[in-house]
């Protein structure tokens, strides 16, 4: 899956379906991924429980065919790879450039708050992490963030880590986040992109 990119455009051939789905892909997750079909009414024939399908693109001038496993999901279509061969094994979840608020708050060891509560604003997020518009201390050892996605549930609240600072920015990874959360975020950044490329293709 390394070879292929956001934004990409690819080829599905689901088993029963009459014709291949014309797609891009929208993220990237270990051996997933998360493709918008470009013409929807298409796609709707594919199930949800998974369907044995052929993922073709272009890879520096070569066509490469991935077999594996489509579903339809409210996001999109997902095709999972089932050739080891050519599976990656390190689990990368995909990034978006968002600003959204951010609260963050110094913990101590027992884990309770030991500071002031900073606002920021975040200038990227995934599902492992988020890339702070803000330097953060390398001494605050524990955190706990509180950040807002723009779908009117409560905040993404749980503890994170300081990875690396990046320039005046901060890097930081979460800990302990509920599957629901991480799960929001998935949604959140996939919605982004996919926005992306629609403007894109209407260009």
């Amino acid at each position: 899956m390394r070879r292929l990119r956001d934004g990409q455009a690819v080829s599905l051939e689901v088993e029963a379906l009459e014709t291949n789905l014309e797609c891009l892909v929208i993220a990237i997750e270990g051996n997933e991924a998360t493709l918008d079909p470009i013409y929807k009414s298409f796609s709707m024939s594919v199930s949800t429980v998974g369907t044995n399908a052929l993922l073709t693109f272009e890879h520096q001038g070569r066509l490469v065919m991935l077999r594996g496993r489509a579903r339809r999901e409210d996001d999109g279509l997902h095709f999972a790879v089932t050739d080891k061969v050519t599976v990656e094994q390190r689990r990368r979840y995909a990034r978006v450039e968002a600003a959204l608020p951010v609260m963050l708050t110094p913990l101590n060891g027992s884990g309770e708050p030991a500071g002031k509560p900073v606002a920021t604003r975040s200038f990227d997020v995934s599902a492992d992490g988020v890339l702070l518009e803000a330097q953060i201390s390398p001494t605050l050892q524990r955190l706990r963030l509180s950040l807002l996605l723009p779908d009117g549930a409560p905040p993404v609240e749980c503890d994170v880590r300081l990875i690396r600072q990046v320039g005046w920015r901060s890097a930081l990874r979460y800990s302990g986040i509920s599957d629901c959360d991480r799960e929001r975020l998935k949604c959140f950044v996939a919605e982004r992109k996919r926005e992306a490329l629609t403007a894109q293709r209407e260009k």
